[in-house]
C-alpha cells in the first residue's frame, strides 16, 4: 500500500510527470509555489514531498527529501523556477525522508537556514549521523530472502518474488552509495512554537501544534494562499502512527487553515 505525505490546498492545482523520471511529479499550488512527489523506489526506500515557496526576495522549501540525487534534482527545478535564494529550508520532523537531502541545500545555498523544531534537532542528531549504516544493515533482510529464497517468516519465494527482491537490492545499493556520498547536516536553527517569514510579498508561518507523527512535528501555512504543508501529520491514505503518537489533526483546522 503506497502512503503519500500531502499538502492542504484550497485551490485548483496542476501536475506534470518528468518524462526523464516518471515517477517524479510536480504539482503547481498556485503561482510560485510548487509541490514535488519523488519517484517512489518500493523496496530502496521511500522519500517525503518537497514544497517549494517562492516569494519576491528569496525561496523556502519545506522538507529536504531523502535521495541527495533527488535534492540535486529539486534545486536544478527551483533555478528553473526562479533566481531567487533558498534561505530556508524547514524539516517537518526527524525521518531521514524529510532531511537527508539538507546537506545538498547546504553545499548550494552556503548561507541557508535549516529550520527544525527543537525535538526534531534533537531526535535527527540522534539518528542521522549513523543513517547511512543502518539502511545498510536494513539491507541484510533482503540479501538473506535472495539465499534462502524464503521470506523471514519462512514463505517460500517465487520467481516474481526472488526478482523483486533483486530489483530492490539493486536500488538500495545505489542509495547507499548516495547516503554514504555525504555527510549528515543537521538543523541550524531551532525553535518551540514557530516564527513567520516574510519572503517578498509572501508570508510562511511555521508552527508546532503538539507532538503527532513524532515530537517535533511543524506544519508551513500560507495564510494568504490558504495552504498548509504537513509534512507526515496528514497522509494518503490514512496518517503514519507507526512510531508517532495519537495526535488529533483538529489542531491545523484550529489554526484557520
Amino acid at each position: 500500500m503506497l502512503i503519500r505525505p500531502i499538502v492542504i490546498a484550497l485551490i485548483a492545482v496542476s501536475c506534470a510527470r518528468s518524462e526523464e523520471d516518471p515517477g517524479r511529479v510536480v504539482t503547481k499550488l498556485t503561482e510560485g509555489v510548487y509541490s514535488i512527489e519523488h519517484s517512489d523506489p518500493r523496496r530502496g526506500s521511500g522519500s517525503g514531498n518537497t514544497t517549494v515557496i517562492i516569494g519576491d526576495r528569496q525561496v523556502f522549501v519545506v522538507d529536504s527529501c531523502f535521495v541527495p540525487s533527488d535534492a540535486r534534482k529539486d534545486i536544478e527545478q527551483i533555478r528553473r523556477w526562479t533566481d531567487k535564494p533558498v534561505t530556508f529550508v524547514l524539516n517537518t520532523h526527524f525521518h531521514n525522508d524529510h532531511n537527508y537531502g539538507n546537506r545538498v541545500f547546504q553545499d548550494a545555498f552556503p548561507a541557508v537556514t535549516i529550520a527544525a523544531h527543537i525535538e526534531t534537532k534533537h531526535d535527527m542528531d540522534l539518528v542521522g549521523p549513523t543513517s547511512a549504516e543502518r539502511f545498510d544493515k536494513s539491507t541484510v533482510r533482503f540479501q538473506r530472502m535472495l539465499e534462502t529464497g524464503k521470506t523471514a517468516d519462512g514463505q517460500q519465494l517465487d520467481a516474481d518474488d526472488i526478482q523483486t527482491v533483486k530489483t530492490a537490492l539493486t536500488k538500495r545499493s545505489a542509495i547507499s552509495a548516495e547516503m554514504h556520498s555525504i555527510r549528515y547536516q543537521s538543523a541550524t536553527l531551532t525553535f518551540e512554537q514557530g516564527f513567520t517569514v516574510d519572503l517578498g510579498n509572501r508570508e510562511v508561518r511555521v508552527m508546532f501544534l503538539g507532538r503527532g507523527n513524532t515530537s517535533g512535528d511543524a506544519i508551513a501555512y500560507l495564510p494568504k494562499e490558504k495552504i498548509a504543508v504537513v509534512g507526515d501529520l496528514l497522509v494518503y491514505p490514512a496518517p503514519y502512527f507507526f512510531d508517532g503518537y495519537p495526535s488529533t489533526l483538529e489542531r491545523i483546522g484550529a489554526t484557520g487553515c
